[in-house]
């Protein structure tokens, strides 16, 4: 077959020798990068970086080469090598000769045949699997690449025939893997990574192409791994995935499982060690559903207190200059009109509105303080009781983020009461006047005439009358707005699952408020009277979950109806609905 570049003979030979040298892929890349020179032949090149590909699983990628070669860096949006999607056709063309002139040496021909295979090049990209998947499996043997490497070598050499069909080696392949399980298997003190490869693979096949030492080979690997819960965790859950969809099969292995995790919780040395082992248990049991194991461990978890786990609990006080709270608090009733002060006061939101950087001042809190946030896996309400598992890092941060706008909004209740102290207290406030401003927005007359009296109520000290009385008005406004809207506000009884029809709740009304009204507003809104994991005023008031109001606690309130006070509804291009403030 004619090769489509001129390759120098000095070229051939320094490829050659750095094969000759039997080191891995790497190594062998960079003794080509000093035996080639500094200005090297192109397509000389292309081998060098085909070598430089690291192995990979990216199911996500469309692209099947990039899917399982990743480039050896990417940074800022730079990359080397390029992705295998977007090599040119000199550089397959390139790799194309490099294997007739390097057929004899197994590392550079599993690389380059399987490149080729995943870019189907050529007229018979097929011939580009067979060579790649016969020389993986020699690469077994190879004794220079790391023995985990060699397990993926073998594991691509199965995935191969599978994507070309290649089922008259797919038998002999597996039988490979096998054999290379007992081998590892066999060591004095076999390592986890290897081992769990092959095992993983073989149980991924379907029921009638595992092989019949599949479970003896599991039990090998369980007795070998028996010291180590995480790499034992592993063998199990291979345990779990073969008892397929047999209910009973998957209790016993999940049972076994949560008593593994258990075991090691009790033999933890640290806390935080052991409520990471009964948040692994917790979650098996749950996904299996091992109901009186997933009430047990809950309780555990529950009963590991701060103290428990080593950690301290502290408090800070911080002392602002009392010119800088007056000059905040001033700005609120700047001028003689009290309708002005009112709307000063409820433009003022809490939460920030750029999500962005709040999202970065949580992850560098967490950066700083790794420890808080790893130990605080069952989130209580106000009662104690627990309102969610956080099990997971995204779980974590999503909590972490509304843990900083709670402490935000909590931290601007000590500002609002006295903010809403002075205006009410000031004579110029009048019911005329607070009434004045309320309807300017989406209160009618009826709801203006309730919170008139929530705001004296809050004047004459009566903050729990105050709460009480604003806080429904505040969810008929949020109703009857999302109603002028065309939200869907009422669910009917053909379309509920128990034939009731039923009002849609306040968090979903804010919910779909979204993209209608202000963010930060919106958000603030819900995190304020309707989150259980926020402070969710208006479901503990009314659920009878708030032995005592605050000062506070009634001027947040209070601070929302003025919020909403400043919404008005406005007609976008398309004639829909939406409020803004």
């Amino acid at each position: 077959m004619a090769l489509a570049h001129e390759w120098h003979d000095g070229t051939i030979a320094a490829l050659k020798e750095a094969l000759d040298e039997g080191l891995d892929q790497y190594k062998t890349a960079a003794r080509m990068i000093a035996l080639l020179g500094p200005e090297p032949q192109a397509h000389a090149a292309s081998v060098v970086r085909a070598l430089q590909y690291h192995p990979t699983l990216r199911p996500h990628l469309k692209d099947p080469g990039s899917r399982i070669y990743a480039p050896m860096f990417e940074i800022g949006g730079s990359c080397h090598p390029e992705p295998v999607g977007e090599a040119t056709e000199e550089t397959l063309s390139s790799w194309a000769d490099a294997l007739d002139l390097l057929a004899a040496y197994p590392l550079v021909v599993a690389r380059l045949a399987d490149l080729l295979w995943l870019r189907r090049f050529g007229a018979k990209p097929y011939v580009y699997a067979q060579a790649s998947q016969q020389a993986l499996r020699a690469l077994w043997a190879y004794p220079s690449i790391a023995e985990v490497y060699r397990a993926d070598c073998l594991t691509r050499a199965l995935d191969i025939t599978a994507e070309a069909g290649m089922k008259e080696h797919a038998v002999e392949t597996v039988g490979e893997l096998v054999s290379a399980a007992k081998q590892v298997l066999a060591n004095p003190e076999p390592m986890p990574g290897p081992c769990l490869r092959l095992l993983t693979r073989l149980a991924a096949l379907p029921a009638k192409q595992r092989p019949v030492e599949m479970a003896d080979l599991l039990g090998v690997a369980g007795t070998a791994f028996s010291a180590d819960p995480f790499s034992l965790n592993a063998v199990m859950q291979l345990r779990l995935q073969l008892a397929g969809a047999d209910p009973e099969a998957r209790r016993t292995v999940a049972t076994d499982i949560v008593g593994l995790w258990e075991a090691a919780a009790e033999d933890a040395a640290a806390p935080l060690v052991a409520i990471r082992h009964l948040e692994q248990a917790l979650a098996v049991a749950r996904s299996v559903g091992l109901r009186e194991d997933t009430q047990r461990l809950l309780v555990r978890l529950q009963e590991i207190s701060r103290g428990d786990q080593g950690l301290v609990e502290f408090s800070a006080e911080v002392n602002l200059p009392s010119e800088h709270v007056e000059a905040f608090i001033g700005q609120f009733l700047a001028g003689d009109d009290p309708r002005a002060w009112l709307a000063r006061f409820g433009s003022y939101c809490p939460v920030q509105a750029d999500r962005d950087a709040v999202a970065e001042q949580v992850r560098a809190a967490m950066r700083e303080s790794p420890i808080y946030y790893l130990t605080t896996l069952v989130k209580l309400n106000g009662q104690g009781l627990p309102v969610k598992i956080l099990s997971g890092d995204d779980a974590r941060f999503a909590q972490a983020v509304i843990d900083h706008d709670t402490r935000g909004i909590t931290s601007w209740g000590v500002f609002a009461a006295e903010a809403l102290g002075r205006i009410v207290a000031d004579p110029r406030t009048t019911p005329e006047a607070i009434a004045g401003f309320l309807t300017e927005g989406i209160f009618d007359e009826l709801l203006s005439d309730g919170l008139v009296r929530a705001f004296g109520h809050f004047a004459a000290g009566r903050y729990e009358e105050a709460l009480l009385c604003a806080v429904p008005r505040l969810e008929t406004a949020l109703r009857s707005a999302s109603m002028e809207l065309g939200l869907v506000v009422y669910t009917e009884p053909a379309a509920a699952r128990n034939g009731l029809g039923t009002f849609v709740g306040l968090g979903e009304l804010l919910a779909g408020l979204k993209g209608r009204t202000p963010d930060a507003e919106r958000a603030y809104l819900t995190l304020l009277l309707s989150d259980p994991l926020s402070l969710n005023l208006r479901n503990r008031a009314l659920h009878g979950l708030m032995q005592q109001v605050s000062k506070q606690d009634a001027a947040l309130v209070l601070h929302a109806a003025a919020t909403l006070a400043l919404w008005h509804k406005t007609t976008n291009d398309g004639g829909a609905g939406q409020a803004e403030s």
